[in-house]
């Protein structure tokens, strides 16, 4: 309906409804888009980027919104360069790496969600890239380290809205937020140290390649019937495997981009 909009992404709330509706969803580095003016739910893992039609707008949406603003301590210093500057430079040469593990996990992964992150692949090989397999045993853990910060810090940021505003909360949300305050602190420590060691441990496994490859998420488009849960059914029955690959860079703060890969045999998209 519009040709760019910000997201707000701590478990892949950009790349994950990106990819679901066939657009482009861009989170970039932690703290390169300040977050001034957005309600935090994870200060550690929110990051604000840009949605649209294609990618190509997505790097002049970044243009116009990235840089420091001294309102958000954590924004980042760094100059900003064009990001569009290099749109048609192709990807001969580029080294694309594929995790041997997880993302392409068959007990994880939908055959035809797989069959489109590959054949996506193979079009950039074919076009001059250069295809790396990359072991990644230890990736899974990603997903719970996000969940363990997610909630305790965002049980400390609406702590007070609850306590005064508790009925203007949706009772999934509030029942969320509330679980964290029985989790002891020694867990948010722990998570934060093992969120320590992940991101070292993906920083080796990467530094031969210039990106990664993986699917957005790990299962097809669903209508909004296929998500709507039945009466007395919790709405994290419903789609909780869909952040499984997106929150794991949410750990790292690392840029993740949701690309388009095509159609399924439902004619959903697949990314």
């Amino acid at each position: 309906m519009v040709y760019g909009a910000l997201g707000s992404d701590t478990g892949g709330s950009i790349r994950m409804p990106a990819s679901l509706c066939g657009i482009a969803g861009l989170k970039p580095t932690y703290g390169r888009v300040p977050r001034t003016g957005v309600l935090d739910l994870c200060w550690s893992c929110d990051h604000v980027g840009p949605m649209t039609r294609r990618t190509a707008d997505c790097a002049h949406m970044l243009n116009a919104i990235a840089g420091h603003d001294p309102l958000d301590i954590a924004s980042s210093t760094r100059p900003v360069p064009d990001f569009a500057a290099d749109l048609d430079k192709g990807v001969d040469g580029l080294r694309i790496g594929v995790p041997e593990h997880y993302f392409f996990d068959p007990d994880i992964v939908d055959p035809e969600v797989a069959a489109a992150a590959n054949t996506a692949i193979e079009l950039l090989a074919n076009n001059g890239a250069e295809i790396v397999s990359v072991p990644m045993d230890w990736v899974s853990n990603g997903r719970s380290i996000n969940m363990i910060i997610t909630l305790a810090e965002a049980t400390s940021v609406h702590e007070k809205l609850l306590a005064e505003h508790a009925d203007d909360y949706t009772p999934a949300v509030r029942s969320r937020i509330q679980s964290a305050l029985a989790m002891p602190a020694v867990d948010y420590v722990r998570a934060q140290r093992a969120r320590q060691a992940f991101s070292v441990a993906m920083a080796e496994a990467t530094k031969h390649v210039d990106v990664i490859a993986t699917p957005t998420v790990p299962v097809r488009t669903h209508t909004i019937a296929e998500c709507t849960p039945a009466p007395g059914e919790a709405i994290a029955e419903k789609g909780a495997e869909i952040p499984l690959f997106t929150s794991i860079f949410d750990v790292t703060g690392e840029p993740s981009l949701s690309v388009m890969c095509g159609f399924d045999s439902s004619n959903m998209p697949s990314e």
